[in-house]
């Protein structure tokens, strides 16, 4: 039996003890429990090696499984005629287009016992139809064209530089410079024409000079046959007679290879030289070459006056460009020009005019050639002849690094302490120079205005797709600037960037140390250091902090989003943060003159006048807004919010909204009075397009989340309850063994005092 002193105090032991797991279990578990549960929550987001839990989502898989959407619409200009007359800029708004946004972290790298992370990011674009109202790849859209604009922009300061050495004496407009600059352009297309089969040169260069060579191989032919043989060539030249191809003499080349049924007589006007009807004569070259080339106009007055048919016609064309000239005359043309091709007689022709007979290719008019501003050859135009031959010409002044068919080298060339880069004499040199400033004037304007104004001047219309990702400027292409003017790059691998991991302190997790290179920012006017998180959308852990601050890589700065209100994204809690007030106001830190516009130009190469703003101008001044028409500013549409799970730091969604603007300014030497865009519409933010980021987690994202939410809320719950169930039972078994204790010791007592 027990002892009944021994079961009081035993009870009331177990009483104390329980009452003190009660109490902890209310007071001192729930302190270790939340640590117990933020290390399990951390070892879901820290990730400081490749063997981290995280790792593969960190480094791209959670681009792939969650959706990343990057969507544009773009600003369609409707009036560009107006606007180039001096009218208020009309815009409508298309899209949106969507492209699913996708990255993978390359050469990683864990540094600082992998409290850090160093990284290049590479981002991917994938077009989807998912959300698309229209395609991009046919959907046309007019606007400002930043790749003019910005030629343009380094053709003005050219131009003040040039002027100011002149002293006033010679004022060029940025337009004149882009004629001249643009003759390198020009020298190239007159090279391709004239050595490609649509300009026919090297048939004309055999019209030319053919006459002679028939001539001597005909009186060699004549010596031949013997005295009066002429009938006798004549008959065996039209119909192949036996007399005649198979008989005495060498006939190769000479005859037409068939019966043409081509009358004696007939054949004596086509083969005399004296009737100016004759294949022979110079004079009837133009008609001749458009009758071969089927101009029937021509083609039925030298029937009519040759006594011949189409047919026949046709059949002399055939011997006399492509049997006889390729054997006589090809050789003698080359010997001419000292080259070894018809390609290279053509460039010959270009530079000094002697496979013509020193005649320009602009006088002789057999098609439909692109030559009506007068001549195109150098010594024709500068009127003076090369010292140098001409394929020594042609390397020095179209081939190498030094080639003038590029606009920046023939800016070279005109500055005259460049001379003698090219290895020419005064004589020489002079007559490039003279060439390129008269081609400036004539072929080169004529070409710039017909070709290239209406499809890539200052407004130019693309498709969707090539304005944001396959731009190429077909004017930049004629001067030789082959610069992709896309707005947007895909697949691009960013310079070297490193972050904080979290891994010793997770309130400083995916914070930027140095973004691609920099921990201060290179571009701005003054000292601005990389901070804030990454956009990856991982903020720090177990926080719910009235600011966020991220470090936002279109406008190379932090920015701050403020807590608004609380919200949900699919059944989990979260905190709605919303972009801050006049996050891109007024500032010469930033060389932003006007609130809301962002100058980005200086971080550009070359410098444009780009200007990020939310989307339709919201919190720009009005004035500026109404400078266009069909922009709806406003915080509903142009909010950017975020929604953040606090436990985790998990962005679970936001949208960022901004729109790319392009600043053109009223520049006197570019809009000068008689030149083409005199009146455009200057002082003017013009916008191109609007682009969405948004992000939002997959269903199987948030039921993982939800999970891990259950399991937290177990294992902090779990000690809790069974701490407490302990401790109560403890607390009953004690009281209960005090209470008989003490009826024992009441009966004992009561015993003792009855005795």
């Amino acid at each position: 039996m027990a002892n009944p002193k021994g079961l009081l105090i035993g009870g009331l032991l177990l009483f104390a003890v329980g009452t003190t797991l009660l109490v902890i279990s209310l007071v001192l578990f729930p302190s270790v429990l939340t640590k117990v549960g933020n290390k399990a929550v951390l070892s879901n987001l820290i990730v400081d090696s490749s063997q981290s839990t995280r790792y593969d989502d960190w480094q791209g898989d959670a681009s792939i499984e969650n959706s990343y959407i990057q969507y544009y619409y773009m600003w369609n200009l409707t009036n560009p005629q107006q606007v180039i007359n001096g009218g208020i800029p009309n815009y409508e708004q298309i899209g949106p287009i969507n492209y699913k946004y996708e990255w993978t972290y390359e050469n990683v790298s864990f540094i600082d016992s992998g409290n850090q992370v160093s990284y290049q990011q590479n981002k991917i674009y994938i077009y989807t139809s998912d959300g698309s109202v229209v395609d991009p790849t046919t959907t046309m859209i007019t606007n400002i064209n930043p790749a003019f604009y910005g030629l343009m922009s380094q053709l003005s300061v050219a131009a003040e530089e040039i002027n100011a050495q002149f002293h006033g004496f010679v004022t060029f407009t940025v337009e004149e410079l882009l004629f001249i600059i643009g003759s390198g352009g020009q020298m190239k297309y007159f090279l391709d024409y004239l050595s490609s089969p649509q300009s026919n040169f090297t048939e004309l260069a055999y019209a030319v000079n053919s006459p002679k060579q028939f001539t001597i191989e005909l009186n060699r032919l004549l010596n031949e046959l013997g005295p009066n043989s002429i009938y006798t060539f004549l008959d065996g030249w039209a119909n192949s007679t036996a007399t005649g191809p198979t008989g005495a003499g060498n006939w190769t080349g000479m005859y037409l290879g068939e019966d043409t049924q081509i009358s004696r007589e007939s054949a004596s006007q086509i083969l005399n030289i004296s009737n100016p009807m004759s294949i022979l004569h110079s004079q009837a070259v133009n008609y001749w070459l458009s009758a071969c080339f089927g101009n029937q106009t021509q083609s039925s007055i030298l029937q009519s006056n040759l006594g011949i048919t189409n047919s026949q016609l046709l059949q002399v064309c055939q011997w006399w460009l492509y049997d006889f000239s390729p054997k006589f005359t090809d050789s003698v043309l080359m010997e001419m020009c000292n080259v070894t091709s018809m390609t290279e007689v053509a460039y010959c022709q270009y530079l000094t005019a002697q496979p013509l007979g020193y005649k320009s290719i602009s006088s002789f008019h057999y098609t439909q050639e692109p030559f009506a501003l007068g001549a195109i050859e150098f010594t024709m135009v500068a009127q003076q002849n090369f010292t140098l031959p001409a394929m020594k010409l042609y390397e020095i002044l179209f081939t190498g690094n030094l080639t003038l068919l590029n606009a920046n080298n023939i800016g070279l060339f005109l500055n005259p302490s460049n001379a003698s880069l090219w290895p020419l004499n005064n004589n020489d040199y002079a007559i490039v120079q003279e060439y390129i400033l008269t081609m400036g004037q004539t072929y080169t304007r004529q070409t710039i205005m017909d070709q290239f104004y209406p499809t890539s001047g200052f407004i130019a219309t693309r498709s969707m797709y090539d304005w944001l990702w396959n731009c190429s400027d077909p004017l930049l292409d004629f001067l030789g600037q082959g610069i992709d003017c896309s707005l947007q790059q895909n697949n691009t691998l960013e310079q070297l960037s490193t972050i904080y991991t979290g891994k010793s302190n997770s309130s400083m997790i995916n914070q930027y140390i140095i973004y691609q290179g920099y921990s201060v920012v290179p571009y701005w006017n003054g000292t601005v250091p990389v901070e804030g998180v990454t956009e990856s959308g991982q903020f720090a852990p177990g926080q719910s902090p009235d600011t966020l601050t991220l470090f936002e890589e279109n406008t190379l700065r932090s920015i701050d989003l403020v807590y608004v209100e609380d919200s949900t994204v699919q059944g989990v809690d979260t905190k709605r943060y919303f972009l801050k007030n006049n996050s891109f106001s007024a500032s010469p830190v930033f060389y932003s003159p006007v609130d809301g516009l962002t100058n980005m130009s200086s971080t550009l190469n070359p410098p444009l006048p780009i200007f990020i703003s939310l989307w339709d101008m919201y919190e720009v001044p009005t004035d500026i807004v109404n400078k266009v028409q069909g922009q709806n500013p406003s915080f509903n549409l142009s909010g950017v919010p975020l929604d953040l799970e606090p436990i985790t730091g998990n962005a679970l969604y936001y949208n960022l909204k901004l729109q790319i603007n392009f600043y053109i300014a009223n520049d006197s030497l570019m809009f000068e009075p008689q030149t083409t865009y005199q009146n455009l519409t200057s002082d003017c933010y013009y916008p191109l397009f609007k682009v969405g980021q948004t992000g939002t987690p997959s269903s199987s994202t948030i039921s993982t989340l939800k999970s891990q939410f259950k399991d937290l809320h177990i294992l902090k719950l779990a000690p809790v309850i069974m701490a407490a169930i302990v401790g109560g039972i403890l607390i009953v078994i004690g009281a209960i063994m005090a209470f008989f204790g003490y009826r024992r010791l009441r009966k004992v007592a009561g015993y003792e005092i009855i005795q």
